[in-house]
This record gives structure tokens, sequence and C-alpha cells, in this order.
């Protein structure tokens, strides 16, 4: 933990955004409080995957979730077996429909410093990050291209993930962006 008002320029670190699709509808059709319920389990089934990939959860926001790895490839790892495990996990845990999971990756330097207690991280990379993750669908992870570039490439060319590039003006940026929708065999039916 640094010392509040203490930073560190970080020059590498991979970020996993998660976001719930649908959870506006999920707390009008259930209310508060049943909603709230599976959106508290599902941030545990968030912890425990991103923990075993190596990472930890920075913060959650609303239900979203930020959460930052050493590693490219942890992260990616992570992301994609978010996909390919949670629709198991939401039976295990009588939750129908299972949940749908939006979940952008992205990697670079970053500001860390202590913020309200708790390690957080700023700048350029988590920003782009985020705006990442707002084009996923729900079902499949988005990444820029180059960043995939740089990643294992046995990760993405895993048994049963389609890789979809397309190009698209992220909010806050002036140019077109190359991404890559990987849609995992067992999440593909989670779009509709």
């Amino acid at each position: 933990m640094l010392a509040p008002g203490q930073q560190l320029a970080v020059s590498h670190v991979a970020f996993l955004f998660s976001d719930l699709k649908g959870s506006t509808r999920l707390y009008e059709g259930l209310g508060d409080a049943p909603a709230y319920s599976r959106v508290s389990r599902h941030f545990d089934f968030i912890r425990q995957a991103v923990s075993r990939g190596g990472g930890g959860i920075v913060k959650t926001m609303g239900d979203g979730v930020m959460c930052a790895f050493y590693r490219l490839d942890d992260a990616l790892g992570t992301a994609i077996r978010l996909q390919q495990e949670v629709t198991a996990w939401c039976r295990e845990q009588d939750i129908e429909p299972p949940l749908v999971l939006k979940v952008g990756v992205h990697h670079g330097p970053a500001i860390a410093m202590t913020a309200n207690d708790n390690l957080d991280y700023f700048g350029r990379t988590v920003n782009l990050a985020a705006r990442v993750a707002d084009q996923s669908r729900g079902g499949d992870v988005v990444v820029l291209r180059d960043v995939l570039a740089q990643a294992d490439p046995s990760i993405a060319r895993a048994s049963g993930i389609t890789a979809e590039p397309f190009i698209t003006r992220l909010r806050g940026l002036d140019e077109d962006q190359h991404l890559v929708r990987l849609t995992c065999g067992a999440s593909r039916t989670a779009r509709a």
C-alpha cells in the first residue's frame, strides 16, 4: 500500500473490466434484495476466478468490477475462463436465467496510488480498458488487436474460441480503434 498522496508509475499492468449485462432488468424483475443477492454472489465468483488467475480486484463500480494483473496473459486467460464458466456457475447457484458478463482486457502503463485507503490505478490505460469493455456484447471478451498480438497466441487459439476483428471509435478517442471480439463456445448463446 502506498502512503496517501504518493504515486507510483507502473510500466506494465493488465486490467480486466467486467460488467453485468441487463442488470437494470434484473433489479426491475426481481426487486432490490433478490437482485443484489445475485450481484453479490457474482462478485465472489469473479473474485475467486481473478485470484486463481494471479490478479486482484481493485474495486467494484455498481455491478462492474475492475481487476489488475501483473501479466497480460493472466488477465486474458482469466477473462476467457470467466466467460467459459459463468453459465455452469449460475446453474450451481440456482440463478436462472444465467448472468451474462461483458468483459474487456487492456494493458500498459498506469499510475498507482492509494485512494480511499485502497490501491487504485489511473491514467490512459485504465480509461482505455474501460472503453474496450464497453464494446462487449456479453458472453465475449473484447481486446485491442495490438494488445491481443502481445499475448501468448495459444490463449486465443484455444478450442472453441472464435475471434471477430472489428473497427470502432471508442468514446473520448479521436481515431478508430482495431479490436477483436473473442467468443467462447460455451458463451455464444449468452448474447441472445
